[in-house]
């Protein structure tokens, strides 16, 4: 493990997590606290990455999978949990929306484009590919369903309704339970 890690030269950057610490201990204010801490963060994604690829081959391709699901957004479950108890909750939705739609669309997008380059034809899985584009649209829905429900009922996306709550978390877990049958 310690070579695998020393193989990595972005592991380097692993010295800015206790330099943000003494940043922050000198100035807290200052945004250095913040990139430092960005930056760091580098390296640990791709420790994390390298752990669960490791697991993976170990326990199998389906439990793989899931820890690769679920550990491969371990930053972002990591930020988002500090965000909530700091009371950020737009900034949360936000970070998840952003994640949503970077997965579906760019992701995808790109490993379309890269997949065709060089070549005439691609060809996909059927039931994979009728399984991403469902999931795409119910992710799409997902985000605009609660929107379009708040402008139609109260004109405004300024008010914080509990049926507008109620529909977020019921699509949300359309969406969760979606993605595990998907699997």
């Amino acid at each position: 493990m310690l070579r695998a890690l020393a193989d990595n030269r972005l592991n380097l950057l692993l010295i800015a997590a206790p330099i943000s610490w003494v940043i922050h201990a000198i100035a807290p204010a200052s945004p250095w606290v913040f990139i430092t801490a960005a930056v760091s963060l580098v390296p640990l994604a791709g420790i994390i990455g390298l752990g669960t690829e490791q697991l993976a081959a170990r326990s199998g391709p389906a439990l793989g999978g899931f820890l690769n699901a679920t550990f491969g957004n371990a930053a972002e479950l990591i930020i988002a949990t500090v965000a909530l108890a700091d009371g950020h909750v737009a900034l949360v939705k936000a970070s998840i929306t952003g994640s949503i739609v970077g997965n579906l669309l760019l992701v995808l997008g790109l490993s379309f484009f890269v997949g065709g380059l060089g070549r005439k034809t691609q060809k996909f899985h059927r039931t994979a590919a009728t399984n991403a584009a469902a999931m795409l649209f119910l992710a799409v829905v997902a985000l605009v369903m609660p929107a379009v429900f708040d402008l139609a009922l109260y004109g405004t996306l300024a008010v914080e309704s509990a049926a507008i709550a109620r529909l977020s978390v019921s699509s949300a877990l359309v969406l969760i339970v979606g993605s595990m049958r998907s699997r």
